[in-house]
């Protein structure tokens, strides 16, 4: 059967109708080019192209009027062709699949299909579309939105097929009613002049097959009808002409009167019930036409009865739905195949087990479905397809993967092939199941028994079932394992008597009784030995359940046995273990005791027993805390029970029988159960109460020793106190008469004076240093200072006694030391002031020298040698040894020949090992004395020159700086000592100070409110008001007033009591005139700044 586009050969009718449709076609053309110029002026729509394709329209159309078929058929084929490659083509791709374009290639298509007469050509017309549409998306320069226009090309295509299946349906009809009025016509134009006009009349009928057909006219009236007696749809119909149309009782049916008379153009509806018939029906309303193709206005209504058409459409659709969700749930979709076999076609639910949307343009379904399948399976699927046409394969499975990455199990199966009458296979249907669910379920099944194997094998317990019926025992083959049996040796043997014949002969009589009464076997568990198959023994339990039917009676008794041998061997090694424990635990000399979580004994050994005076046996199940343990350390322990956080290590006393409390030093072990909490403690104790006693008792002496300590540095602190008040008057006096510029015999008398005083000072200060060495209370300060300096100052205060001695003095400074360091300047002059003093003091007619050597140079530090030498009389040998002890000289003379107390060289010592070094000592009697040490300092990391403390020899002869005065400069004296007011007023007047004097803190505060001074000296230990208090009281109204304590007190307490009380600076008395003068001057000097 050949197939055309158009069926050209009919009748002339259909020649004038596909004129007509090559002019639309030619208008069309010309239409939709001006239609996108207007809509879319930057397409791409060159006028050459379509009045081409016109050009051809109107030729095919002149070319119907001449017999030439083939030429006519050749000539409608090029012209479709080449309408649609040009506007659904070439110039729907050029321009991007706009909207415009792809919405007239769409309209294109529903316009041809008007025009189609035949199945056959509404379905090629359909085909050659989606081709052009494949072609476009193909040469297409852009990505489209494939699913937006797949949709819309379906959409359209089925609704141009519906459209057209209802016309074909109404055409068929109308023509058979055509058939009939033409001939009743031909019968009736012989008869009457009216029946040819009812025959004009009928042209416009438009349905055959209908049970009820109605015309109005111009007025809506009813002037004729048409039914079948057979199928009509109501009573007498004839007695409606006459009557307006509203008398239908179809309310809508006004409105398509209306629309028909002004369209001239068919209309239909659907409505329900019609004269009370609860139906569905369909109305088609059309216009009625002469012979002349003239609008009569008159109209026919055509009613057909479709409930019958609905309930079928209705129930399909059902059916449908039931059919997807009933695929949905097993995920199953269908597919078939067409019979070239080189493509397959299939459901809509196949998409959702592919998670795909749709198929890429440029594959078929076949081909994307293999592209799809793993790999490995790829073979098997392509053998499947490719063998459909001869001899299908039933089903097979594969594995999938989803553009989603989705791995999937599918199964595929194919039904019972379609055959000719020859036996070839010409269509094969089938479905494909995901199964992925079920193979991971199968697969997790899988794993799960091969866990559980492993769980038995490394549990070491193995399953048994037992089929009361038929007396038949299945062991799993654990169980071989645990009897040290093969399955291959023994499977045809009876288990039952199998599982008896190894039990230990001790054992048999109590395994076998649990399987004579089989009402009794459920949950019973029973520990037994056995000896295997080679001798070996072991520890079995086996637990015995039963299933039931359901009648009650036994199905089946059931089981397991597990290998419990070496638990067994570890809880006899445990018991072993323990016994030997406890054999210890009754030999040491120390108290043990095991407690359960009630804090009851369950064990102790007999040396508990004697300190506590009980008997062993007595003690079992007592409750520790509550027979031991003091009233005040129950409600302690209970909580250490309660909270499981028992000490690993405590000390407490414990009460004896006696009455008596020992003290016991505990070390405990504790014991938790499965959750966690405390089930027994075991504790080792020591009695300890005699060394607690012991302890006490050295506490007591340490305490003593320290309150001692106490009391001698507050002694010493008071007697240095004491002795420097007077101290203060004695060495002031001497250096005023020595200023006064006294005869030469008195200068002899104010020098031995001097010296003596100084001596004693001397002697005071370095008690008062060795005391707070040995209390601990000396402290190193860091500090930036010039090394050089420091040196050099020292070394130049010794220059006049060492001249006086006929001694010279060197200095030898590495240059590999950085001149400034951080370090305790002062505690460094100290160590050389002492060893230089000696040095000088023991030289006569001699050199003594100071070497500083570096030793070790780091990044950030550097150790400096110091030495002191000299060719003095040197230290005999036996008393190198003892020259550092305190209150230590070499000779008994040596204190009335150079003066000195003997703890110079003692303070010496203990400053060097404060700076973390030892001092070294090499001497020869006549030759003289070297005195080492090694110190590390800091390196400072700006290189200025630091503030250098002058050297603490020979005060008296220093100098003030010339041309620094404090003239003028008002000084509130405060003291209750006389003298010592009379010594500080003294040199105060000589340097030119206006002096105002008080003689206590409360008389001190008052003067400091009635007038304004420049700086106030303040004792600290006066009546009335001290000198903490009075300072306080001042810095609260006068904060700026400078106030210097001048105190007999050298203790470093006192001092830093002083700040706390907001004195600025500390004197000690007996004060240096220089010294004093200094701080004087700097404080009137900042004043002068201020101003």
């Amino acid at each position: 059967m050949a197939l055309s586009i158009f069926k050209l050969s009919n009748a002339n009718t259909d020649k004038d109708f596909y004129r007509l449709f090559f002019i639309l076609l030619c208008f069309i053309n010309l239409a939709f080019h001006f239609l996108y110029l207007d809509y879319a002026p930057q397409s791409f729509d060159p006028a050459m192209y379509r009045v081409g394709s016109s050009l051809l329209c109107i030729i095919t159309a002149l070319i119907s009027f001449f017999d030439q078929k083939k030429v006519y058929y050749a000539s409608a084929y090029v012209t479709l062709i080449v309408f649609l490659a040009i506007n659904n083509c070439y110039l729907l791709g050029a321009n991007n699949f706009i909207g415009e374009y792809y919405l007239g290639s769409l309209v294109s298509l529903l316009v041809l299909s008007f025009f189609c007469r035949s199945s056959y050509e509404i379905l090629t017309l359909s085909l050659l579309n989606f081709a052009a549409f494949g072609c476009g998306l193909f040469f297409s320069t852009i990505i489209v939105q494939l699913n937006l226009m797949g949709i819309g090309l379906i959409l359209f295509t089925g609704l141009a097929a519906t459209l057209f299946l209802f016309r074909r349906s109404y055409i068929l009809r109308a023509i058979k009613v055509n058939i009939d009025i033409r001939e009743r016509n031909a019968e009736l134009r012989q008869t009457s002049t009216e029946l040819e006009q009812i025959k004009i009349k009928l042209r416009g009928l438009s349905a055959a097959n209908t049970a009820l057909v109605f015309e109005y006219d111009a007025h809506k009236n009813c002037v004729g009808e048409w039914y079948q007696t057979d199928d009509i749809l109501l009573n007498q119909p004839e007695t409606l002409i006459g009557t307006n149309i509203n008398n239908l009782q179809v309310p809508v049916l006004t409105n398509y009167f209306k629309h028909v008379q002004k369209t001239q153009k068919q209309a239909s509806f659907e409505f329900y019930s019609l004269f009370g018939n609860e139906q569905w029906y369909k109305a088609v309303v059309n216009p009625v036409f002469d012979e002349d193709r003239h609008f009569t206005q008159h109209v026919t209504v055509t009613i057909t009865d479709i409930t019958e058409l609905k309930a079928t459409a209705a129930a399909l659709k059902e059916n449908e739905l039931i059919l997807y969700n009933e695929q949905v749930v097993a995920k199953l979709g269908s597919w078939w195949t067409d019979s070239t076999y080189n493509d397959i076609f299939w459901s809509n639910n196949l998409f959702s087990i592919l998670e795909v949307s749709d198929i890429p343009p440029d594959k078929t379904k076949l081909s994307y479905y293999i592209s799809l399948i793993h790999d490995d399976d790829r073979p098997i699927a392509q053998q499947y397809f490719s063998s459909l046409a001869s001899n299908p394969l039933t089903e097979f499975e594969h594995r999938l993967i989803t553009p989603k990455g989705s791995l999937k199990y599918i199964k595929v199966v194919s039904g019972y092939p379609v055959k000719d009458d020859k036996g070839k296979i010409i269509k094969v249907a089938g479905i494909v199941q995901d199964i992925t669910e079920s193979k991971m379920a199968n697969r997790t099944i899988r794993t799960s028994q091969a866990e559980l194997m492993e769980v038995q094998a490394i549990a070491k317990v193995g399953g048994w079932k037992w089929d009361v019926k038929v007396n038949d025992l299945e062991w799993s083959d654990e169980i071989y394992r645990i009897y040290d049996l093969e399955k291959e040796e023994v499977k045809n043997e009876n288990h039952f008597k199998l599982l008896l014949a190894f039990v230990h002969p001790d054992d048999k009589a109590m395994v076998s009784s649990l399987f004579r009464d089989h009402s009794k076997l459920n949950r019973l568990f029973l520990e037994y030995r056995i000896i295997t198959g080679k001798g070996n023994l072991k520890y079995l339990s086996i637990i015995i359940g039963k299933t039931l039917k359901k009648d009650g009676a036994i199905r089946k008794i059931i089981g397991t046995i597990q290998d419990l041998t070496e638990r067994r061997k570890i809880e006899i090694d445990f018991e072993r273990a323990e016994n030997k424990y406890k054999n210890v635990l009754e030999t040491i000399n120390l108290a043990a005791v095991t407690l359960n979580k009630q804090g009851e004994i369950i064990f102790c050994n007999k040396h508990l027993a004697d300190i506590v005076g009980y008997d062993k046996g007595e003690l079992l199940g007592v409750n520790w805390i509550d027979t031991f343990v003091p009233e005040n350390l129950k409600q302690q322990f209970r909580a250490w029970l309660d909270s499981n956080s028992f000490y690993t290590q405590h000390t407490s006393p414990i009460i004896c029988k006696n009455g008596k409390q020992r003290v016991i030093n505990w070390k405990n072990t504790v014991t938790h159960d499965e959750f966690g909490n405390i089930a027994e403690t075991t504790s080792i104790g020591e009695d300890i109460t005699d060394i607690k006693k012991a302890r006490e008792a050295l506490i007591l002496a340490k305490e003593n020793a320290e309150k001692s300590s106490r009391f001698k540095s507050e002694f010493l602190s008071i007697m240095s106190h004491e002795i420097r008040t007077p101290m203060n008057a004695v060495i002031g006096t001497t250096n005023l008469l020595l200023q006064d510029n006294p005869a030469p015999r008195q200068l002899e008398y104010l020098h031995t004076l001097k010296f003596s005083s100084n001596n004693l000072l001397e002697l005071i200060n370095d008690i008062l240093d060795y005391n707070k060495i040995e209390a601990g209370k000396l402290e190193l300060y860091k500090l930036q200072f010039n090394i050089q300096k420091l040196a050099q100052n020292i070394l130049q205060a010794f220059a006049t006694k060492a001249e006086d001695n006929g001694s010279k003095l060197e200095l030898a400074f590495d240059k590999n030391i950085p001149a400034n360091l951080i370090g305790d300047q002062l505690r460094l002059g100290q160590i050389l002031n002492n060893l230089l003093s000696n040095a000088v003091k023991f030289t006569t007619n001699g050199t003594v020298y100071l070497r500083l050597e570096s030793q070790e140079i780091k990044q950030g530090s550097i150790s400096i040698k110091f030495i002191v030498a000299d060719t003095g009389i040197g230290i005999a040998p036996e008393n190198i040894d003892k020259i550092f002890d305190p209150f230590t000289q070499e000779y008994s003379s040596t204190a009335a020949d150079y003066g000195g107390t003997g703890l110079g060289l003692a303070i010496t010592r203990r400053l060097v090992e404060l700076h973390g070094s030892t001092i070294h000592l090499s001497s020869k009697p006549g030759e003289g004395t070297e005195f080492s040490f090694t110190i590390t300092f800091e390196k400072a990391e700006i290189d200025e020159p630091a503030e250098v403390v002058p050297a603490a020899a020979a005060p008296a002869e220093q100098q003030k700086p010339e041309g620094a005065n404090i003239n003028g400069m008002k000084i509130l004296l405060v003291d209750d000592n006389k003298m010592n007011l009379l010594i500080a007023n003294k040199f105060l007047k000589n340097w030119n100070a206006r002096v105002q004097q008080a003689t206590d803190g409360k008389m001190a505060v008052e003067v400091a409110m009635a007038h304004n001074f420049d700086l106030i000296l303040m004792d600290l230990q006066m009546p009335v008001m001290d000198g903490f208090e009075a300072a306080a009281l001042i810095k609260q109204t006068q904060p700026d007033i400078p106030i210097i304590a001048l105190s007999a007190d050298a203790m470093p307490e006192t001092s830093a009591k002083a700040a706390r009380y907001g004195m600025d600076d500390y004197l000690t008395k007996p004060f240096v005139p220089e010294v004093l003068f200094e701080k004087l001057l700097r404080y009137y000097q900042r004043a002068k700044v201020e101003q």
